[in-house]
């Protein structure tokens, strides 16, 4: 719901529903991870998703530029997909 929208030039769903994916991700870190999808490394890579999502969420609270957040969402898009990576191939 954000980060394609984002990565085609749209920030309105970011700016609308950033607080969100911090949730989410926050929701994940206290997450039971079932044991098939547990890989060493992927807390670590999960806590920083929280992290990041976080940050994202206070830069789009204090306005920054669309260049920030964009390169911000994108970076946290990348890290959505290492976790998936981690899970599926490892």
């Amino acid at each position: 719901m954000t980060f394609h929208p984002a990565e085609s030039g749209d920030l309105i769903p970011l700016k609308k529903y950033g607080a969100d994916v911090a949730t989410t991700a926050s929701d994940l870190k206290k997450s039971v991870i079932p044991e098939a999808l547990n890989k060493p490394g992927l807390s670590d890579i999960i806590s920083l998703l929280e992290k990041e999502s976080l940050a994202l969420t206070k830069m789009i609270k204090s306005k920054k530029s669309d260049t920030i957040l964009k390169k911000s969402i994108f970076a946290l898009h990348d890290r959505f997909h290492q976790i998936v990576e981690k899970c599926v191939h490892e």
